[in-house]
């Protein structure tokens, strides 16, 4: 009994001895088995790899979106930070333009203000009587001395030139000079010697533009009968006809310092004197030339008035006149701003002041403005 436990015992350590050799032996005996297993653990790891690879590639993703997404919303900020720039630039823009704005509306007003001030100050003139007419509003809009009778020299012509007209002679007769045309009170020269012949439109317009002597003696002494007194008469006439109470004419030429009239008469003379067209015409010529028979040459004659020369001004007529009783004298119908004015300045030293004084007085119109009432005429003292 004891021999069989002993055997069993034995037994057991060698079939526990032999199997696994057998184990060893069946997988040395199957390499299939062997290579399967390493593949299976190959494609285990290469699972493995590719999951890591995609967690890492989708944490790249992730990373790049994230940075994209990071990289808009910094875009955003700046388009934000730069569209409020903006923004503030066009508020400081628009507020500096209010500004600008303002201040010019207040420049426009103190430079209106300013010009009013200027405008209701009186024009500092040389001449002792002036006036000026408004002729669209019919209103006198500037005065000085204007009802004080003075000597008015040539400008005594107008009414010559208007009374020869009303003669209604033919214009193309020809006249000589004589010695009775000679001034012998003023010993005043010209050029249109004795025996020199020219028509009668021809010594109108130079009596009118270039206020020679000779020619107005001439017409006077040869449209009436009764000659120059007749003349002279008819004169009187008419200016009472337009209502020159304050007038007196003694001859045609001017050059008797008896002729007198007022600035506010003579602004009813060239009231009467513009409806004549020839007067409107020869007294606005710049230059003229004539070639007297029996003289032998050409006289070139300018305007006496050098505002009609200079061709500045719109004057559609005018007169000078002078003698030392009289001094300069202007009068002219004249167009400012598109509106008709007449002009009389009467007694200047010199022929600049005149000029100057017609030239304020058209500044202080244009600084005046369009409309003119009763109460905006301007009456300056002596």
């Amino acid at each position: 009994m004891v021999m069989y436990k002993r055997i069993f015992f034995i037994w057991l350590i060698f079939f526990a001895m032999l199997f696994p050799c057998q184990r060893f032996s069946h997988a040395a005996s199957n390499p299939s088995n062997k290579s399967e297993g390493t593949s299976r653990s190959t494609a285990k790891s290469q699972k493995n790899v590719k999951k890591i690879s995609s967690k890492k590639t989708t944490k790249k993703v992730l990373s790049k979106k994230t940075a994209v997404k990071s990289s808009n919303t910094s875009k955003k900020v700046k388009y934000t930070a730069v569209k409020s720039a903006n923004t503030g630039k066009k508020i400081k823009y628009a507020a500096a333009k209010k500004n600008v704005t303002a201040k010019k509306a207040t420049a426009k007003k103190m430079t209106a203000a300013l010009a009013t001030v200027v405008s209701t100050r009186e024009p500092a003139l040389h001449s002792e009587a002036v006036l000026v007419y408004d002729e669209a509003f019919d209103n006198v809009v500037f005065e000085k001395n204007a009802d004080q009778i003075k000597p008015i020299a040539s400008l005594t012509k107008l009414m010559s030139a208007m009374v020869f007209l009303d003669a209604a002679l033919p214009m193309d007769k020809e006249i000589t000079i004589t010695d009775d045309d000679v001034d012998t009170l003023r010993h005043s020269s010209s050029r249109l010697s004795v025996g020199s012949i020219l028509k009668r439109e021809e010594l109108l317009r130079l009596s009118l533009m270039s206020s020679e002597n000779r020619a107005t003696s001439a017409l006077a002494r040869t449209s009436y009968p009764g000659g120059r007194y007749e003349f002279v008469k008819k004169m009187n006439q008419k200016a009472r006809s337009l209502g020159m109470y304050h007038t007196r004419y003694e001859d045609p030429t001017g050059l008797d310092g008896d002729n007198v009239s007022t600035a506010s008469d003579l602004l009813k003379l060239v009231q009467a004197a513009y409806n004549y067209p020839t007067i409107r015409n020869y007294s606005t010529t710049a230059c003229y030339h004539v070639w007297p028979e029996g003289l032998g040459r050409q006289l070139q004659y300018k305007n006496s008035n050098c505002l009609v020369r200079n061709g500045d001004w719109d004057i559609e007529l005018s007169k000078t006149g002078f003698i030392r009783e009289a001094g300069k004298c202007l009068v002219m119908r004249t167009q400012i701003a598109h509106r008709p004015f007449v002009f009389v300045l009467l007694d200047s030293d010199s022929t600049s002041e005149r000029t100057q004084d017609a030239e304020h007085l058209r500044k202080w119109i244009e600084r005046q403005g369009i409309k003119y009432t009763s109460s905006s005429a301007f009456k300056q003292k002596s």
